[in-house]
């Protein structure tokens, strides 16, 4: 079996991955859907100019209506155009057999292109990214008992003869019942699922509870498109609070969908739950690694920065600041990286109250740097510089690549204290 440490590195590299492919599909794959569909659409618009020029001109509803004098031996077409002719606010056009015709192939090739396939593919994509956090809850329970094999409720324990026959060893058997009790958990809601990690784990997932609301309705709403076609029901409304049933204008009857924004908050929401259950069944269950963990959190929270997905910054740093580090240095970088993406978002009085919460005085020059270019004091930037750079506290690729130095990059003044400090040559990036 491998160690704790690694178990738990693997499941949530796993987990970020997939819900990358689905953050890729829904940036990449699903616009060129929606061109698609629009491109489909417009096609089928513009035939029907070319065969009803009249169109272009006529608001409201059309009804086709064939000629008259084509139609006289037709005993249904008096009825027919009556009742054309009744309908209150409907524009009535007369068109030969042969474009009726030409009109009707034209809505049969509408038909065969499907022009709904953005719909359609996001669709997938929820159902697909809500599986990917099940997994994920799946490992994480199989993770607990591979490590405390002795803490499975005594009724998941009991085996038939059966069944103890079946099993290659006393290994096999411990698998075997691990896995029908994660069985029965992923059986339950997405509520019930949670509650076994406070109630049966003991894992405290009070940090998770800004996401629940949001993460209830997104299950909520897989569960509708896949059994209800996405009509929604009472279940749905009483499930989800008034406030986002507001949100989306869901009523009872309608159909919801699922859209490309729709689909990018729910792949947010999915993203910091896995991330911070993973972080908090870590740390309660193996503190000894407690230190390996608080990397993690860190290489997620720059990565963000990298990607200049602030917002989500900001929503990692919020689930995390319950957490206790065990290394103070990596406390410090985590709130140096909420501070970068608060002030790229524009919020200084959040940014401060954000720094406020750890004392700098005593920190080392690297975080007295970040903290002047932070706050855009530019001369303590330039006087703190050289000092940082030759206690090796400060090295070029933080320099070059760290988004908390994105504003001072863009000055000639910088560039030149680089060419100064490091010469043509280029610094080796250190590991973590």
């Amino acid at each position: 079996m491998s160690e704790p440490p690694q178990m738990f590195k693997s499941v949530l590299g796993t987990f970020i991955g997939n819900v990358q492919a689905i953050r890729v599909f829904n940036e990449q794959i699903g616009r060129v859907a929606d061109e698609h569909d629009r491109t489909v659409m417009q096609q089928f618009v513009d035939r029907l100019h070319d065969l009803l020029p009249e169109m272009k001109d006529i608001e409201g509803s059309v009804v086709f209506v064939p000629k008259t004098d084509e139609i006289e031996d037709d005993d249904t077409a008096g009825a027919d155009t009556q009742a054309a002719e009744e309908s209150v606010g409907e524009t009535r056009l007369a068109v030969d057999p042969e474009t009726l015709r030409s009109v009707m192939k034209a809505m049969s090739s509408l038909g065969k292109r499907a022009p709904g396939q953005g719909p359609l593919l996001r669709r997938g994509a929820l159902t697909a990214l809500t599986s990917f956090l099940e997994v994920l809850i799946s490992d994480l329970i199989q993770i607990y008992y591979s490590m405390y094999p002795a803490a499975l409720p005594a009724d998941t324990r009991k085996l038939s003869l059966a069944e103890l026959r079946e099993q290659g060893s006393i290994e096999d058997a411990v698998k075997y019942l691990v896995s029908r009790e994660v069985d029965g958990v992923l059986y339950e809601g997405l509520d019930d699922q949670l509650n076994y990690f406070s109630k049966q784990l003991k894992v405290n997932l009070g940090p998770l509870e800004g996401e629940r609301e949001a993460l209830v309705e997104v299950f909520q709403r897989r569960n509708l498109l896949i059994h209800n076609d996405g009509v929604v029901n009472r279940h749905y409304m009483s499930k989800v609070t008034p406030e986002l049933i507001e949100k989306y204008q869901a009523e009872l009857g309608t159909t919801i969908v699922v859209t490309e924004n729709y689909l990018t908050a729910a792949i947010d929401s999915i993203y910091v739950t896995g991330l911070a259950l993973v972080q908090l069944c870590w740390r309660h269950w193996h503190k000894a690694s407690t230190e390996q963990a608080d990397s993690v959190v860190n290489d997620r929270l720059y990565q963000t920065l990298l990607d200049d997905r602030f917002d989500l910054t900001c929503r990692m740093a919020d689930r995390f600041k319950g957490i206790r580090f065990a290394n103070d240095d990596l406390a410090r970088r985590a709130t140096i990286n909420h501070a970068i993406a608060l002030k790229e978002l524009e919020r200084p009085e959040e940014m401060e109250a954000v720094l406020s919460r750890k004392d700098w005085s005593a920190c080392g020059l690297g975080f007295k740097i970040a903290l002047a270019a932070l706050k855009n004091e530019e001369e303590s930037f330039y006087e703190l510089l050289p000092r940082a750079v030759v206690a090796k506290e400060l090295l070029q690729w933080h320099l070059e690549e760290w988004p908390l130095f994105a504003h001072q990059r863009s000055t000639e003044r910088f560039s030149e204290a680089i060419a100064g400090h490091f010469g043509d040559g280029r610094a080796g990036r250190a590991d973590g």
